[in-house]
């Protein structure tokens, strides 16, 4: 009885440590798709700070069309 207990929990163990590794990290994300060209979410929030360094403005001072605008000009 005692040796199946260890294997159970030794299970258990081993699943509640696999299961984060499962799940994985969001890295980037797709934003669009342009022409066969993927457009990441970093290369959106990149261009959005560029025009805001340019403007001498804060990123967040964007609106949601000016934000638009930049991913339109995104290469």
């Amino acid at each position: 009885m005692k040796v199946w207990t260890h294997c159970g929990v030794s299970l258990l163990l081993c699943l509640a440590l696999a299961s984060p590794a499962i799940a994985g990290q969001i890295v980037d994300r797709m934003v669009a798709n342009v022409n066969g060209h993927v457009l990441l979410q970093s290369d959106w929030e990149e261009e959005v700070s560029f025009e805001a360094f340019v403007d001498a403005r804060s990123p967040d001072s964007f609106t949601p069309a000016e934000r638009k605008a930049a991913l339109d000009r995104t290469d």
